[in-house]
């Protein structure tokens, strides 16, 4: 897209999909049950005593994908939803839909729209996959956003620092205001309202063992491929927990060091300096990823389960 001059403007997990290996629509209904369980469904309740004719009787519960076996999974991602695609030559002249914890310093702050603010979005989706959590966490607003930027990879550049922001909405007010909130009331004064953890020491807790303490359905399997602890919940069976503990995966030491040193590159406050999508895919920690380095669990045991 960005070699075309498009930016995505949207880019979050919940865009991005697996593509199935092999077709489940030619799979028998008793295989398909056998397989990821009997559709569950439950009676809509309605407010008024006369049921509308269109409205539906009962709801299904989605399928948990993370049943399926591993020969089903491609490994070709898929990037979905372009409602908030974008020409380099006319971008947005406001902020975008997307949740702020994905939005880029510069768009918060300069309404800057491009590549790199693609590229930032898409970092935050690395680090979601790669350590099940979000870099900058419990934002509901830009403002929020800059607070958790502030904590994670330290002080604004200078031109950043009188932008004040709206008290109501979190949003930055546009042009000279003394209203609002300045940008160093969102440091840390000794009240713990901002937490300080540096980049390198989030990516460091990944490597700190721990073990779940409970199991849900489905997800001892999606276990053999996560790289930190997976806390699984409603289930009483131990065995499950003894499974997902023995067949845990949590980031190495050299994952940890070249994974560090991509999400610098990629959360640079200077857009202008901030890696581009080719220069990611020649980072050292792609080609390790790919190497024998990184050893996911494809083998007998894996298959077997």
């Amino acid at each position: 897209m960005h070699a075309m001059d498009l930016c995505h403007g949207d880019l979050t997990p919940s865009n991005m999909a697996t593509r199935l290996a092999r077709p489940l629509d030619l799979l028998e209904a008793g295989d398909l049950n056998r397989m990821l369980g009997e559709p569950r469904t439950e009676d809509v309740e309605h407010l008024f005593v006369e049921t509308p004719s269109p409205a539906p009787r009962y709801l299904v519960d989605p399928i948990d994908l993370t049943l399926l076996p591993p020969d089903y999974l491609s490994t070709r991602i898929c990037v979905l939803d372009f409602d908030h695609l974008y020409s380099c030559a006319s971008p947005p002249q406001r902020l975008s839909g997307i949740p702020p914890q994905f939005l880029a310093p510069e768009t918060i702050f300069e309404l800057r729209y491009g590549p790199p603010a693609d590229i930032w979005a898409f970092g935050c989706v690395l680090f979601r996959l790669r350590t099940s959590e979000d870099p900058f966490s419990t934002v509901e607003c830009p403002s929020d956003a800059v607070q958790e930027m502030l904590g994670v990879l330290g002080e604004l550049p200078v031109q950043w620092r009188t932008v004040r922001f709206d008290t109501a909405t979190g949003h930055p007010i546009r042009g000279e205001s003394d209203s609002g909130i300045e940008w160093h009331d969102f440091r840390d004064d000794g009240s713990g309202w901002m937490t300080l953890t540096p980049l390198e020491d989030m990516v460091d807790e990944i490597l700190v063992p721990r073990t779940p303490e409970s199991v849900e359905t489905g997800l001892e399997k999606l276990a053999l491929y996560l790289p930190r602890d997976v806390w699984l919940w409603g289930q009483e069976n131990g065995e499950k927990d003894k499974f997902v503990a023995k067949h845990m995966r949590r980031i190495g030491k050299d994952d940890a060091r070249l994974f560090s040193d991509l999400l610098r590159k990629i959360f640079d406050y200077d857009y202008q300096r901030r890696i581009s999508a080719r220069d990611i895919l020649k980072h050292e920690w792609l080609r390790w990823v790919d190497g024998a380095a990184l050893s996911f669990p494809h083998n007998a045991e894996r298959s077997q389960s």
